[in-house]
This record gives structure tokens, C-alpha cells and sequence, in this order.
């Protein structure tokens, strides 16, 4: 093993102030507690690229090609043109998505496409990119190439959490900052596009040379440039396992055993399949996204409860069954993750799989055949009606997922961005107009990995609730919903609400 020097400034553990000399701090006040946030956008693009200079970045490498890369460097690019700091992607030797990277524009030609090591060498701050098991792969040769006071940026904590549970310390001559969008690769580059962006969650983990406060304003002139309106506060450490639990539990793998179960469950009472996939797929995607995204959580309950002659009775029935289930089972998630086993589960799965892809996650009859047909009907008349069971098993999850991470000490806008507003805002727009392979493979191989592992214990929680619901005589073993109306999520929420992209993601 490599001795290396130690990888935390225990100051930048003290307090929950952002240093900044460029950008202004905004103070908010967010279910009971207070918390700092900082504005970027295309106002703060001069800012950024000031900062930039100011800490001697002329070089910006980023390695690797996969689902954060892309949108980064494109990006990071269209901002850069001009202002003297050059954009290189870095790409193994071979490397299949080279062709990729030349048709974005980028080429050895113009200096804007090297080898990932080589170009980890030549650059003042390199966006480390690559997947999660190639970063463990080649942590110590780009620790060795690192120059002396650049900065490594991670958008996602994998990495750091893993050299943490083998007690690996990173160089000191290296400055460790991270800048994790809130959402798949893809809605970076389509939100930036369409002039709005999405916000991001920051961290200045190690200033190996850098003052905290260059450390910060490089990592919120990189979250500005990538299209961040705003940026808030967390660790890669926070990061790591608050990501991963939401991938394995609300964001990918419960959506997806969710929508499994009712389907299944609507056609157990008679429906046709398409009226079975309507109300339970696009429920889900669309109808309820939509509510919940436009006027919140604890609207769309009102709404239910005010319009439907049984709606609030039948969601709190059904959100009493699933809620427990959902609650030991995302529970257990986040232990695994925290201790590290589901970092190793990732790593041996990589390992098997030997540089393979994934099969399609999306085989059955449901998404294959009949998919398509209830999109062309749900084009041609669209119902928005809400199917308060679906509605209820929906919010059930997530409620225990933000329970979870709220009993864990994760902050309330890691909470509501992480997981509410990013699977309302970015997410869920895949499964409705794609299907379930859009949203879950669109993402990394560790969230890709996580769904598929995790998914079948949600649909069981699920369709065991659903049994349940249906026994008339059973009563749920406490009255869970009660702590729903005067739960802090609704002002997190609606605090946080505030502070999104200006337009919503528009797929076709």
C-alpha cells in the first residue's frame, strides 16, 4: 500500500460558514435550522472565471467520458471560450468514446483531447470523472501526477469514502474539492442549454497549498461555469452515502419496484395493462411529479383530500403499510453504505462484470410492449386525475427516506435537493417519456448497479402493503401519517423550492 500524507484540514470541519472572497453568501432559514447557500447562474460567470484566475487555473482537465463528464466539459467549454482558461478532456489509451468526444468538439487537433494521465499532469484543476471503480483503480498514479497546489475535484464522494474506510490518507500538496450536481449528466447539459442549470451541493475537503477561501471560490466558479443556479453546502464523506442511499432506495431502485407492484396490483383488479401502466408508471412520472414539483408535497394530500370523496383516506391507509416496510428497508440501505459494504459490493461487482455492460433492466412485457402503447394514448389525452394509492406508496418512501437521512444529521437542503427535488425535477422525466432504462441507466454504473440490487425489496415492501390495503379488517400497526403534515420537509421543501432553475427539464 502507498504511505501517503493526511487527507483532512480538521479547520474546515469547524463551523458551517462558506469562506468566499468573490461570491456572496445568502443565509436561509430551513426546517428549524439555519444554513448558507451561494447564487450562481450566468450572472456569476465573470465572477467565476475572475476566481479562476485568481488561483492560477489556466488549465481544466476532465477525466474520463461517462455520464457527468460530457455535460461538465461542454459546458465548462461554452463559458471558458475566450477567457484564456483552456478545457481538456482526458481519456485512456483506446478509449471507445474518443469518437464522442471528437463530435463534441473536442480533438487532439486543437490541443482539447489527450490521455487521461497526461493530461492529469499538465492541468491546474482536473474534474476526475471517470467511473467510480476506475477512480479506485487509478487513485494513487493520479495522486503521484497531481502538481503541487492544484486542485482535484470529485462530483461525487465515492472515492474519498472509500480511502477513509481503508484508512488510505490523500497527498497534502493537493487541494480536494468536490462540486455534485443534483442530477444525471444529461440534465446538466440539457438545463444548461435551455438557460437554466441545476443546483449543485459543495465542499472544500482539503486546502493542500490554497487558502479555504481560493479553495471555495474554485469550487463554486466550477459548479457556476457547469450552470449551478444555486450551490449548497456538504462533504464528499455526507455526499457519498446520502447519494448512494438514495440511489439504492427513493431515487432509482423504490421508484422502480414501486411502479413494478402496482402495476401488478392494478392488473390484479381488473384492469387492462395500459390502464394498469397509465396508472401506475405515468401516475408516477408525470401526474404525480408534476404536482408534487409545481405546489409541494403537502399540497398534493390537500389536493387529494379536498377533490376525491375517499382520496385522504386511502392515502393514509396506504402510507401507513408501506411506510414501516420502506423505513427498516432504506434503513438497512444506509447502514451498508456507511459501513462500506456497499462500496466493496460495487467494487466486486465491477470486478465480475470485467469491463462488460449491463443487460437492459427493462425486459418484461410491461416496458417492452405496452409501454409504448399507453405513451401514444396518454399523448393523444392526457388524464390528470390522481391515483391516491400510487400517490400514497410514493410519499410513504420518500417520507422514510428523508427520516433516514434527517435521524443520520444530513442538512435539509442535502435532503430536499438530493432527493425530493432531484427526483421530481430530473429523474422521473425519464421514466415517463423514455421508460425505466432511461432513468437508471442514464446514470453512473454504481447507481446502475445499486437499483438493480435493491429494487425486487422494494417491489415486496410494496405489494406486501398492497395486501395489506385490500384486507379491510387489518389495521395498519401505528398511525405513521401522523408526523406528515407537521414534518419539516414541507418548509425544507418549500425553502428550497425557492432556489431551482427557473424552467423545467423538457425531454421528448
Amino acid at each position: 500500500m502507498t504511505t501517503v500524507t493526511e487527507t483532512r484540514n480538521p479547520d474546515l470541519q469547524k463551523g458551517n460558514e462558506i469562506l468566499s472572497a468573490f461570491f456572496r453568501t445568502e443565509e436561509i432559514k430551513i426546517g428549524g435550522t439555519t444554513e448558507q447557500i451561494v447564487k450562481g447562474g450566468e450572472r456569476q460567470r465573470a465572477t467565476a472565471i475572475r476566481a479562476l484566475k485568481e488561483a492560477g487555473i489556466k488549465q481544466i482537465g476532465v477525466i474520463g467520458w461517462g455520464s457527468q463528464a460530457p455535460a461538465q466539459a461542454q459546458n465548462l467549454w461554452g463559458c471558458l471560450k475566450g477567457s484564456g482558461i483552456k478545457v481538456v478532456v482526458g481519456l485512456r489509451e483506446g478509449s471507445q468514446s474518443a469518437s464522442e468526444a471528437r463530435e463534441a468538439g473536442f480533438t487532439e487537433e486543437n490541443g482539447t483531447l489527450g490521455e487521461m494521465f497526461a493530461v492529469v499532469k499538465k492541468s491546474d484543476l482536473v474534474l476526475l470523472l471517470i467511473n467510480d471503480n476506475a477512480q479506485v483503480m487509478h487513485y494513487r498514479k493520479i495522486f503521484s501526477l497531481m502538481k503541487k497546489g492544484a486542485f482535484l475535484g470529485f462530483s461525487h464522494g465515492f472515492l474519498i469514502k472509500y480511502l477513509k474506510d481503508e484508512g488510505i490518507r490523500i497527498p497534502k500538496h493537493i487541494n480536494i474539492i468536490g462540486c455534485c450536481p443534483k442530477g444525471m449528466g444529461d440534465t446538466v447539459r440539457r438545463l444548461f442549454q435551455q438557460g437554466s442549470g441545476i443546483n449543485c451541493s459543495i465542499t472544500v475537503e482539503q486546502n493542500g497549498g490554497a487558502s479555504i477561501e481560493e479553495a471555495t471560490d474554485v469550487t463554486l466558479a466550477w459548479g457556476t461555469l457547469i450552470g449551478a443556479p444555486f450551490m449548497f453546502q456538504t462533504t464528499l464523506e455526507k455526499e457519498c452515502i446520502s447519494d448512494l442511499t438514495g440511489e439504492r432506495s427513493g431515487l432509482l431502485a423504490a421508484p422502480f419496484g414501486l411502479v413494478e407492484a402496482l402495476y401488478q396490483y392494478f392488473i390484479r383488479h381488473k384492469m387492462g395493462q395500459q390502464e394498469s401502466f397509465i396508472d401506475s408508471v405515468d401516475q408516477v412520472a408525470r401526474v404525480i411529479r408534476q404536482y408534487c414539483s409545481r405546489f409541494g408535497v403537502k399540497a398534493l394530500f390537500e389536493y387529494i383530500q379536498e377533490d376525491f370523496l375517499t382520496g385522504g383516506e386511502q392515502f393514509r391507509r396506504i402510507y401507513n403499510f408501506v411506510y414501516p416496510g420502506a423505513k427498516a428497508l432504506i434503513a438497512e440501505i444506509y447502514d451498508e453504505v456507511a459501513s462500506g459494504n456497499e462500496i466493496r459490493s460495487v467494487i466486486m461487482a465491477n470486478q465480475r462484470l470485467g469491463g462488460k455492460d449491463l443487460p437492459p433492466i427493462a425486459k418484461t412485457n410491461m416496458w417492452r410492449v405496452v409501454g409504448p402503447k399507453a405513451r401514444e394514448s396518454i399523448a393523444k389525452k392526457e388524464d390528470n386525475s390522481i391515483n391516491t394509492i400510487s400517490a400514497g406508496a410514493l410519499i410513504a418512501i420518500l417520507m422514510a427516506l428523508t427520516d433516514v437521512l434527517s435521524e443520520h444529521g444530513h442538512v435539509w437542503t442535502e435532503i430536499a435537493n438530493e432527493s425530493w427535488i432531484e427526483l421530481f425535477d430530473s429523474l422521473l422525466s425519464y421514466m415517463e417519456k423514455r421508460g425505466i432504462d432511461a432513468m437508471v441507466d442514464g446514470c453512473s454504473m454504481t447507481a446502475r448497479l445499486g437499483t438493480r440490487k435493491w429494487w425486487a425489496s422494494f417491489f415486496a415492501v410494496v405489494d406486501r402493503a398492497l395486501e395489506l390495503f385490500d384486507k379491510k379488517d387489518e389495521e395498519p400497526e401505528q398511525d405513521f401519517f401522523a408526523n406528515f403534515l407537521g414534518h419539516p420537509i414541507h418548509d425544507a421543501l418549500r425553502v428550497c423550492y425557492k432556489f431551482r432553475p427557473p424552467s423545467e427539464l423538457i425531454l421528448k
